[in-house]
């Protein structure tokens, strides 16, 4: 094919690509849009009558309307809400998650079930290792406690396929990054300026106070997420989003430093220089070495930083520093040992899914998960559980590096690898961030997969044309 011929075939692929996705992205801006208008309304009947429950009532109403309307758009919502759950007790805001979702949910079978959906290879394991765990009921320790946890195992597993049958493109794709970037902005707003509360009063580290509720370390690895989806953007050539990105993404480090979740602030760093390592291609490889020597000065240096200087709090500090003797310390150590103890007497199927705390003495309640994914799994599934997670990687990574476009590969990978890192040191696997992250990743290569389907529709059709005319000058 001549270079003039290559040229017409990618111009024709943009535009067909264009013509047959903007259909959704076009409607979820007019949805954007109308939110505005009903946001102007709402502001002086805020402001100006004092009546915040009819201001609030009124945007509500309009994000539940729009989000039935276009399920896009409700994804959107339930997205930017991940991070502000993490972020403080606020019953509205968990409230309106919750209704998000099932918005999500009847959105989806109302307006786009047809009957003809996508499930890839890595989605359909991902099923029969739900299905497991829900036949582990039968043979749980606490059937009360596996039914729950496997009805929260359920809705992020139908959540990750409503993704994937209703994100068609990458513009689609990026909203949903923007929604838990800009989500993520906010929380580290917060936390910077110390306006993060829990369930109780608690101790202070940092910014940030530890008590009942909701786990610091889940809010650092939400913001994390969001760090990711801002590194994305940055990425692009848009200096705007780069400029973003260099007041957004320290910001958000800073927050997770005072969060003190330790395997974030590592995770920050590993998980985009692997992405980088993998989805060096061509002119992208300088790209990404540069890129690799960026986030090693940012982590590092802003950790130098706050080690060195007021702010954080002393305590803070020596948590921090404590890093090496932390897992002895913390009694994960212990808690790993009795996993394998717990996996030796039920080596096949495992006690159930979420039970690994029940086989604890009562004295021992405290310890509420396995501080780890492939323990917990291992305990609680057996070692067919085992198996079926780790094929689950296998297979995720192997459709990865089939993906041909490298900023959708490097999305895929440095989601994935937040899994695998922020699954060693806590029982993520139970938590929305590991099956968001895990759905990003399966949209990435879902993505890809349809942009290479349609380049390679339309060069045949190329390559057919220029066949006929050379036909019809002869």
């Amino acid at each position: 094919m001549s270079i003039v011929q290559e040229s017409i075939v990618q111009n024709h692929v943009n535009s067909q690509a264009h013509s047959d996705t903007s259909r959704d992205f076009r409607r979820t801006m007019k949805c954007l849009l109308a939110l505005f208008i009903v946001s102007c309304i709402a502001a002086p009947i805020y402001f100006l009558f004092h009546s915040p429950t009819y201001a609030i009532g009124l945007i509500g109403a309009t994000v539940v309307g729009l989000s039935f309307y276009h399920t896009p758009f409700a994804l959107m919502f339930l997205i930017f809400f991940f991070p502000l759950e993490g972020a403080f007790e606020f019953s509205q805001v968990g409230m309106g998650s919750r209704v998000i979702g099932v918005v999500v949910f009847l959105s989806y079978i109302v307006t786009r079930f047809r009957g003809k959906f996508y499930i890839s290879k890595p989605y359909l394991l991902i099923l029969l290792f739900n299905l497991f765990a829900i036949l582990s009921i039968l043979w749980a320790v606490n059937q009360n406690v596996g039914v729950e946890g496997n009805k929260s195992l359920t809705l992020n597993v139908i959540l990750i396929f409503i993704l994937l049958n209703s994100t068609s493109d990458v513009k689609q794709l990026k909203m949903l990054l923007w929604a838990l970037y800009i989500g993520g902005i906010i929380v580290s707003i917060m936390v910077v300026f110390g306006n993060v509360s829990y369930a109780s009063g608690g101790e202070r580290m940092g910014r940030v106070i530890l008590a009942e509720g909701t786990s610091p370390n889940i809010l650092g690895n939400s913001i994390l997420m969001a760090f990711f989806a801002g590194f994305y953007f940055f990425n692009e050539k848009s200096k705007i989003n780069k400029f973003i990105f260099f007041i957004a993404g320290p910001l958000m480090l800073y927050a997770i430093l005072n969060t003190q979740n330790r395997t974030a602030l590592g995770n920050a760093v590993v998980s985009p220089i692997i992405a980088f390592l993998f989805s060096a291609k061509g002119k992208y490889l300088i790209k990404n070495i540069a890129g690799i020597i960026g986030i090693g000065i940012l982590g590092y240096g802003l950790l130098y930083i706050a080690l060195n200087t007021a702010i954080l709090s002393d305590f803070a500090k020596e948590r921090l520093r404590a890093t090496d003797s932390n897992l002895e310390e913390s009694g994960r150590i212990g808690v790993w040992k009795k996993g394998l103890e717990f996996l030796s007497q039920r080596p096949i199927n495992g006690w159930g899914w979420k039970n690994f705390p029940e086989k604890f003495p009562v004295h021992q309640k405290s310890l509420t998960s396995a501080h780890n994914n492939i323990v917990a799994v291992a305990g609680e599934l057996g070692l067919i559980g085992l198996v079926m997670l780790l094929f689950i990687y296998f297979m995720t990574f192997k459709q990865i590096f089939k993906i041909s476009h490298p900023p959708l590969r490097w999305m895929a990978i440095v989601f994935l690898m937040f899994t695998l890192i922020a699954g060693t040191t806590e029982t993520t696997i139970i938590q929305k961030g590991f099956w968001y992250s895990m759905g990003f990743t399966l949209l990435g290569i879902k993505i890809s997969e349809d942009m290479d389907v349609e380049e390679e529709k339309i060069s045949g059709n190329s390559n057919k044309a220029s066949y006929s005319e050379i036909l019809n000058a002869n």
